[in-house]
């Protein structure tokens, strides 16, 4: 569909923000 571009990008910035989540867990 039209939205899985949109998904795509969702899931990009979510796995971004859990990676800063456990970098910043272990400073």
């Amino acid at each position: 569909g039209g939205s899985y571009p949109f998904r795509t990008a969702f899931q990009v910035l979510l796995s971004m923000n859990f990676k800063k989540a456990i970098t910043r867990d272990f400073q």
